[in-house]
């Protein structure tokens, strides 16, 4: 049987490797190390070697149609490190992104592309497209 592709929407991934629970800031080392691990557990509990990232980088067309688009959300990106973490994942990994699309969008091209794929993502928007999903930051699988 052919091995799985995971796809998986990385924006979440930079913003768990990034949290700092205290006032302690994390290095950027640990960043680092906290996002590859997080991938190898994703590819572990899946069972799968092969996947994509996918990142939001700009204000893709949504804001072009409507500009009141996530406006009532704060600035939540962690102070330290998430610009390194981002070019960390796309030098290491080719993390892809596009200007026009989120990366959710990204990872729905895809999987729609790609059959043999499935979609790894916490973000509730993406859990409720139709098929199988990892959920990577509750470590579960949800059908849809």
């Amino acid at each position: 049987m052919e091995d799985k592709i995971a796809l998986i929407d990385a924006d979440s991934l930079i913003y768990i490797s990034c949290y700092n629970k205290d006032d302690n800031l994390k290095t950027l080392e640990e960043c680092k190390n906290t996002a590859d691990e997080f991938i190898k557990n994703i590819l572990d509990a899946t069972k799968t070697s092969k996947f994509l990232l996918f990142l939001t980088i700009g204000k893709g067309f949504r804001y072009k149609v409507y500009t009141e688009y996530k406006a009532n959300r704060k600035d939540l990106k962690p102070l330290a490190h998430y610009v390194e973490v981002r070019q960390y994942l796309i030098d290491k990994y080719k993390a892809y992104n596009h200007p026009e699309l989120e990366a959710d969008d990204l990872c729905l091209i895809y999987s729609k592309k790609l059959p043999n794929s499935f979609i790894s993502s916490p973000d509730k928007d993406v859990l409720m497209l139709e098929g199988r999903h990892y959920n990577y930051k509750k470590h579960k699988w949800v059908e849809v």
